[in-house]
Order: C-alpha cells, then structure tokens, then sequence
C-alpha cells in the first residue's frame, strides 16, 4: 500500500520527496527517464553562461569500493541552448534548475536565463563544485554574500543554495546565517567532498561520493537542522532505503540521489520508499 510521501520545497509541492542530484542522468531525455521512475521532481545539470566540454578523461572513477570519484568539470551546452531544448518536453512534476559560474554576473545570467523555462520551478545555486580551477563559492563568504545580495535582486522565483560538505560546524552554522540573510528558501547538503588524489600518476581535484560520503553529509543536514528554517535536502551517500531513511530522520526534507542512479537501481529504490519512509 503507498503512503502519502508529499513534501514542500521552498514553497512547491512535491508528490514524494525525491529527486536526482544535479550532473548525474542529466541530458533532458535522461530526465523524463527519472519522471518515469517516479521523481518528485527533477534537477538539470549545473548550466553555466557558455558551453563547457569540462574535463578530459578519466573524469569518473571508482577508487576503492564504495569510493567514486568525478571531475567533470561542469559539461554543458550553456544556459540558453539547454533551455531552448528544455522547453520542448513538458513535465509533470517540477524541475530544478541547476545554476553555476565562473563570476557572480555569470551566476546571474544563468540563474535568470533558467527562470524563463516555464517547467522550472526553483532555481538551485551551486556553489560548491569542486573540481574546476574556480575557487569553491561557498567557502568564500564575501563572494557568497554578494551573489545572494543580487541573486535577491534579480530572481523572481525561488532559489536554494547548494553546499560543499563542512566538517566545521561553527562555520556551516555561520555561512547558514548568511544565507538566511537573504532570500533562499532551501539547502541542498551536500555537494561531492574535495579532494586530489593520483590516477595513473597524475593528480588531480576530484569530487568523492557514494556510500563512503554518507556519514558527512547526514552530519551537515543534522547540524544545520538545529538551527534553521530553510528547508533541507540531503544529498550524498545514498544507497538503499535505510540511507534515505537516515537523511529524512535528521532533518531533510528531501533527498537528492547520484550514484544510485548510475547504478541502475534508482527506479526500484523509489518504489520501496513509496511504501513508506518510517521502515
């Protein structure tokens, strides 16, 4: 028997709280592959002004079991190509426009240029890629309070802001204050981790994630829990129902998944939960 699992996120309503993780499964048709699993709503890729072919390969690897690593450098066809296509499909549930960039009028115009696509209902402001040669955006306050400052300014409809993992938690609490400044309605916690490891001798900066990055992400969402009213989506780590079970009793009130997904097992993952988060 299915169970009602509807949830709201920054003001929309979702029919069940879960979703995919921004640049895994992302090409448009991909996404109406994840509605048809059941999605309560769905997250593009992270757009930035231009077209990006990101990095060359190897730009995904498993390292040890359970220990994935990317760096794929923000591949995309630009904001304007993707949401010209995008609004060729139509969607039943909401869609999540990921938006980067280089500098903060390039955030801008991505975020903007994302808020024109009618199937686009909350705008997610990565800030958090972290491997790029771009400094990562949240860690930097200054940068941070500046592109929330206009983000206010110029956005009509709701946005959230996506984390990198923080194992201070003083400074979480603090950039958390910063944001709920502003006029974001939602964290997504978190981002891959950063690190830079070798691969066949060379070292580079990778993003980790799978099953090893879930006991830092379920203590950013449990940390930032205690002390703010922005709605949560946990993110990270996600590999069967006890993990997404585990990010909901800590605070979240969504989940966003990645590696499941690429794992093909997402549309099964889903289907149990329907049956029920409390399990």
């Amino acid at each position: 028997m299915m169970v009602d699992l509807s949830t709201e996120i920054a003001g929309v309503e979702l029919k069940n709280p879960f979703m995919n993780a921004s640049g895994v499964f992302t090409e448009i048709e991909n996404l109406k592959t994840l509605e048809g699993y059941g999605f309560g709503a769905l997250v593009t890729k992270s757009l930035t002004e231009k077209q990006r072919t990101g990095n060359v390969p190897p730009t995904k690897i498993e390292y040890a079991t359970g220990v994935f690593l990317n760096r794929m450098g923000l591949p995309n066809p630009g904001a304007d190509a993707f949401v010209k296509n995008l609004n060729k499909y139509e969607f039943n549930v909401p869609v999540i426009g990921s938006a980067t960039g280089f500098s903060i009028d390039e955030y801008i115009y991505v975020a903007k240029t994302l808020e024109l696509a009618p199937a686009i209902k909350i705008i997610e402001v990565n800030t958090s890629c972290p491997n790029t040669d771009q400094d990562i955006a949240c860690f930097d306050k200054i940068f941070l309070e500046e592109l929330l400052t206009r983000l206010d300014g110029e956005l009509k409809k709701p946005y959230s802001v996506k984390l990198s993992p923080f194992t201070n938690f003083r400074d979480l609490k603090e950039t958390i204050k910063l944001i709920e400044k502003h006029k974001a309605k939602a964290l997504v916690l978190t981002n891959t981790i950063p690190v830079r490891l070798s691969h066949e001798g060379i070292i580079y900066n990778w993003g980790q994630s799978g099953k090893s990055i879930l006991g830092l992400s379920l203590r950013n969402v449990y940390e930032a829990a205690q002390y703010t009213d922005l709605d949560i989506i946990g993110c990270g780590g996600i590999s069967g129902p006890n993990d997404v079970r585990a990010h909901i009793k800590n605070g979240a009130k969504a989940v966003q998944m990645a590696t499941i997904i690429e794992r093909g097992v997402a549309d099964k993952l889903v289907k149990i939960l329907e049956k029920g988060l409390s399990k």
